[in-house]
């Protein structure tokens, strides 16, 4: 689901709860959403939803590439990634 599926997918479903919101009002709530996670994450490097997963933000390992012209190698600084981990009760399979 790319951000504009979700995004209509969430103006359904405030629909369906009957507190409709039109999709410059969605847009603005999706944003707001995800930046508060952001900003979470990158205090704490964890946020945790009980019952829900958590999200969590780790280094990488250091890379090590090789110019192919020269040979000479070179280490890459680690990069910070991004994770969610479900909780083992919810039921969401794995993409492999």
């Amino acid at each position: 689901m790319n951000s504009k599926e979700f995004l209509h997918y969430y103006r359904k479903m405030s629909i369906l709860k009957n507190q409709e919101v039109s999709l410059k009002e969605a847009e603005e709530d999706i944003e707001m959403m995800v930046e508060s996670i952001a900003e979470a994450i990158a205090m704490e490097n964890e946020l945790k939803f009980k019952n829900k997963g958590k999200f969590i933000l780790e280094d990488r390992k250091r890379k090590t590439v090789q110019n192919i012209h020269t040979g000479k190698k070179t280490k890459l600084p680690p990069k910070k990634i991004f994770k969610y981990i479900q909780p083992k009760s919810l039921n969401i399979p794995e993409e492999k």
